[in-house]
């Protein structure tokens, strides 16, 4: 493979084509991780998961867990500068309808700089959906999976029943007890900011299987900054994703 180009034909079950090269004059149609030729390059769009939450690093690793909905995960390549930033330009539709950005579910949140890793916000609704389609700017569409769009009708649904800051080999820890109430095992996703509050709050995440509850014991750089006796500076409710502590300043 030459340097800065994507994988050829090969390496995916679908073909490469050129835009408007498929079902019309206007617009091509490829599965999802198929490559198009694009301005200056070639492109590719792979839906890779569908997620009950996100973290944002852009958005100090604001953990987004909407009532109701869930997130699409998309992932796209180029080797084109023209598209320096390629997932800025994309959409997601549903049986022929673009998602409506102004709901109470985020629409689109990015996950780097470069804004070719991001996540669609998607109502939970009934399986049996007609297509569900990512379309670029340059008039391309990718098929969503089924075994994704499957999801969209069966969510994790997260309930924290406790939280509690302890000791564990000699530093401070915090325990968690998370009961997953969806019909979907899932992985529970929170922070922790430490106790300056200087730095990005670190990430904590694990599996919790649909109808368990699972206890665990957090250790990271974060808790350890805190006082063993320390007090949360927030209320803890079913639905509290970040931890921090009261500050003795």
């Amino acid at each position: 493979m030459a340097p800065g180009c994507l994988g050829g034909d090969d390496e995916i079950e679908t073909g490469r084509v050129s835009v408007g090269g498929t079902e019309s004059d206007e617009t091509a149609r490829l599965e999802s991780g198929g490559v198009v030729d694009v301005e200056g390059g070639t492109m590719r769009v792979t839906a890779t998961d569908v997620q009950r939450s996100i973290i944002s690093p852009l958005r100090d690793n604001d953990v987004y867990e909407p009532e109701g909905g869930q997130f699409l995960m998309v992932q796209v390549e180029t080797d084109s500068s023209r598209w320096s930033r390629p997932g800025q330009f994309l959409e997601l539709e549903v049986d022929g309808t673009r998602l409506d950005p102004e709901s109470e579910i985020p629409y689109r949140v990015f996950l780097n700089d470069n804004r070719d890793e991001l996540a669609f916000g998607v109502r939970s609704m009934e399986s049996a959906l007609g297509k569900v389609l990512l379309t670029h700017e340059h008039q391309t569409r990718w098929n969503v999976p089924d075994s994704l769009v499957e999801q969209f009708g069966t969510a994790p649904e997260f309930h924290l029943q406790s939280a509690t800051i302890s000791e564990f080999e000699g530093e401070t820890a915090l325990d968690l007890t998370v009961e997953n109430r969806g019909e979907r095992d899932g992985v529970f996703r929170c922070t922790t900011a430490s106790e300056s509050g200087n730095k990005l709050p670190e990430t904590v995440l694990f599996t919790v299987p649909s109808g368990q509850e699972v206890a665990t014991t957090i250790t990271n750089d974060a808790v350890a900054s805190w006082p063993s006796d320390a007090g949360f500076s927030h209320s803890v409710e079913r639905d509290t994703r970040a931890f921090a502590i009261e500050s003795r300043e």
